[in-house]
């Protein structure tokens, strides 16, 4: 599947996950503007959350739980509470660590 124009970041993602999610069928034509915003969810969480002292974190925790629901459906995080995300802390590290 064509990547369509996305930003660095999020292509970057795009580029590490989407063989693995059309190989597992979970990135279909249907379900490709799901992991278009996937995509550009994890480029907005690559930001330092301590630069902004009064909403830096806040921003940063909700981005990553919206990160985390919309990442279920391609297997990219854990479907239960109880099950360990599948990289979803080196994904944000990685971003982190490349800002």
């Amino acid at each position: 599947m064509k990547r369509p124009k996305l930003s660095v970041e999020a292509a970057k993602f795009w580029d590490r996950h989407a063989k693995r999610c059309t190989d597992a069928g979970y990135l279909t034509e249907a379900t490709q503007d799901a992991f278009v915003l996937l995509c550009r969810t994890y480029e907005l969480l690559q930001f330092d959350p301590h630069a902004d002292e009064r909403t830096g974190i806040i921003k940063f925790v909700a981005l990553q739980k919206s990160f985390e629901r919309q990442g279920l459906q391609f297997g990219i995080t854990a479907k239960t509470k109880s099950e360990k995300p599948k990289d979803l802390a080196a994904i944000i590290r990685e971003g982190l660590e490349n800002a």
